[in-house]
């Protein structure tokens, strides 16, 4: 084997290693964010459905001074979260999963305080 034909198979399997670790450390696309598909709260009953959370996980609603959450689904990742005496003072609240990208998104129905 010349030197050239090793320098190649290094600088490959360099690059595939750099590659493969690449994918690993670098945030999720926005394939992998979560979606919000309706997210509304009317006299502090808050209702958030959404889809393409991590499968089988806790999804957690927050504001600034409430919380709540609900399990998504294992086949599918949707999610439906109702909780009553939710407060948003801003009206804005932040979607997670933990896992995936998280969404940050306006209550419908809501006036500001």
């Amino acid at each position: 084997m010349s030197f050239s034909t090793i320098s190649r198979k290094v600088t490959f399997s360099t690059i595939i290693t750099f590659a493969a670790i690449g994918a690993l450390v670098l945030p999720a696309t926005s394939a992998d964010a979560l979606s919000v598909a309706h997210a509304s709260m009317t006299s502090g009953l808050l209702r958030v459905d959404g889809t393409n959370a991590a499968r089988g996980v806790f999804v957690n609603v927050y504001s600034s001074t409430s919380t709540a959450g609900a399990r998504s689904d294992y086949s599918s990742g949707a999610y439906h979260i109702q909780k009553a005496n939710f407060r948003a003072e801003n009206c804005m609240v932040t979607v997670s999963d933990g896992r995936t990208l998280t969404a940050r998104v306006r209550l419908s129905g809501c006036t500001p305080r």
